[in-house]
């Protein structure tokens, strides 16, 4: 599957997933990178999946 550079909230959303809102916050924090391109916010899905592969791993679940 290829991933794209940018996407929507949307999109990201359903790629990773996790909720609209836990990436809103993400990007509050600096956690996930955005671009605002008119009305739409894009993510930066390098830094989206950066921070994924960031997140603890609890034993037995791979």
């Amino acid at each position: 599957m290829e991933i794209p550079l940018f996407t929507s909230i949307h999109e990201a959303s359903r790629l990773l997933g996790v909720s609209r809102a836990t990436l809103n916050r993400r990007m509050s924090e600096g956690s996930i990178k955005a671009h605002k391109i008119g009305r739409r916010v894009l993510i930066d899905m390098s830094s989206a999946i950066a921070w994924v592969q960031s997140l603890p791993v609890r034993k037995g679940e791979l």
